[in-house]
C-alpha cells in the first residue's frame, strides 16, 4: 500500500498538466505567443500561423504555457489552439512528395517554418495538408510536432 501511495505521489509530482494531449496547434488564422498569461505583464514573443504546433508545458486558467520547435517558451490563449495534429518543417527546405517514399515524385518544396495539418502516417512518412490546400508526403526527419 505504501508503494502504491509513493508511486501515485511521484506520478503527480512529475506529470505535466496538459490540454487534452501533450501537443496542440493553432486552429485560427493566427495566434500570438506571449511572455506571460497576465495581460498587464506580457510582451509579444511570436505571431504563429494556422497549424503551428506547440508542446504543452502547463495549463493555467485561460492560457497554456507552451514551447515550440525552436524551444521558445510562452503563453497562448486556449481559445486559439486545439489538439489538431500538426507539424512544422525544421530543415532549410523540405521535399514534399506524392507518396511515402524518396522515389515518389517531388510535388513542391516547403521552407523551414511552414506548417501543415497531419492527415495520416505510413511508417516514417506523414501525409500533410497545407492551409492553401496543397497536400503531399514528408519524412519525419524534416518535421517537428504532433506525430
Amino acid at each position: 500500500m505504501k508503494l502504491l501511495s509513493l508511486l501515485t505521489t511521484l506520478l503527480l509530482l512529475f506529470s505535466v498538466p496538459c490540454f487534452g494531449s501533450d501537443m496542440v496547434s493553432v486552429v485560427t488564422d493566427s495566434a500570438t505567443l506571449y511572455s506571460s498569461p497576465e495581460p498587464s505583464a506580457y510582451n509579444q514573443i511570436l505571431e504563429m500561423p494556422l497549424f503551428y504546433p506547440l508542446q504543452v508545458v502547463q495549463d493555467r486558467g485561460n492560457f497554456l504555457e507552451v514551447t515550440d520547435y525552436r524551444n521558445r517558451i510562452g503563453w497562448v490563449s486556449k481559445d486559439l489552439v486545439d489538439d489538431v495534429r500538426a507539424v512544422i518543417i525544421t530543415v532549410g527546405t523540405g521535399n514534399i512528395r506524392n507518396g511515402p517514399s524518396t522515389s515518389a515524385a517531388l510535388l513542391f518544396h516547403a521552407d523551414r517554418g511552414v506548417t501543415f495539418k497531419v492527415l495520416t502516417k505510413k511508417e516514417d512518412w506523414y501525409q500533410l495538408r497545407h492551409e492553401s490546400g496543397s497536400e503531399g508526403w514528408a519524412h519525419k526527419s524534416l518535421l517537428w510536432g504532433a506525430m
